[in-house]
């Protein structure tokens, strides 16, 4: 549910993802993340070599401090590490805790913080997630571009759900990614609807909606129109009622983040052939 700013505008919702920016709020749970896993293991083990050489090498190799000015352990994650998090670039601090994670002498506390992080990185729609102690891309520029072009359009209706979309990936403290994929869909829906104009419920499907639009002179190539009928047959039955998901238990974010995508990507194609076969929208 969206906060109480959120809701009335003083804060805007979050309509793309966390790509090549972090958010303060975002910054600040993963420091926590960091400093809760790692902070109490350094000072109770001070003195183990394992820790002090690791102690060691992220003052002097990833810091490039001299190692004669190492800081006690507490100091070192509360205040360096902590102001990097906080106020590095967003690459950076991604730099930073792979190499935690790489070099902490740990590998229960390595593991225990990847889980968690990954939940953080997840729900604050980063766009990226820890793989193979790697901090890797799952949605990648051109994706995020499928997306923003649609929001800078100047289809309401077709924005109205694709923002819907977005604040139900972002929702806290779960994120509803069944509505999610449901909205990216209408999003569809609500384009195919102002091409086709259809006058009765039958036709008002996204399937037959689709047939139509040849009609208008936007000619779809059979495979493509074929494939995203199927993709709407996931969501809905054959009288268009969006209730097929309910059977589907395991939905998740790369779910969720494939449909808003794949149908943002679709509408923007639609676009471009509504334009070249000078069909007005509105």
């Amino acid at each position: 549910m969206p906060t109480f700013s959120e809701r009335r505008g003083i804060i805007p919702k979050r309509e793309t993802f966390q790509m090549e920016s972090l958010e303060d709020s975002t910054r600040i749970l993963l420091f926590n993340c960091i400093n809760i896993t790692y902070v109490d293991s350094c000072i109770k083990f001070n003195s183990n070599p394992e820790i002090i050489k690791f102690r060691q090498k992220l003052w002097g190799v990833f810091f490039k401090k001299t190692v004669d000015s190492l800081p006690e352990a507490h100091r070192l994650i509360d205040d360096f590490v902590k102001k990097y998090v906080l106020r590095a670039e967003w690459n950076l601090v991604y730099e930073v805790i792979e190499f935690l994670i790489q070099n902490f002498p740990n590998e229960v506390l390595n593991n225990k913080f990847i889980k968690e992080a990954n939940k953080i990185l997840k729900e604050e729609m980063t766009g990226y997630t820890i793989i193979n102690k790697l901090v890797e891309p799952i949605t990648s520029n051109g994706e995020i571009r499928e997306i923003e072009k649609v929001l800078e359009s100047p289809l309401d209706i077709v924005k109205s759900h694709i923002k819907n979309s977005l604040e139900l990936l972002a929702k806290k403290p779960t994120p509803d990614y069944r509505n999610s994929i449901k909205e990216s869909i209408s999003a569809v829906e609500a384009f195919a609807y102002l091409i086709v104009r259809p006058t009765n419920r039958r036709e008002m499907t996204l399937g037959n909606m689709l047939n139509k639009l040849e009609e208008s002179g936007i000619v779809l190539h059979k495979d493509l129109k074929n494939g995203f009928k199927k993709l709407y047959g996931y969501t809905n039955d054959d009288d268009g009622i969006r209730h097929a998901l309910k059977d589907e238990p395991n939905l998740d974010m790369e779910d969720a983040r494939y449909f808003l995508v794949a149908c943002s990507a679709f509408i923007n194609y639609l676009i471009e052939k509504a334009t070249k076969a000078n069909i007005h929208l509105s």
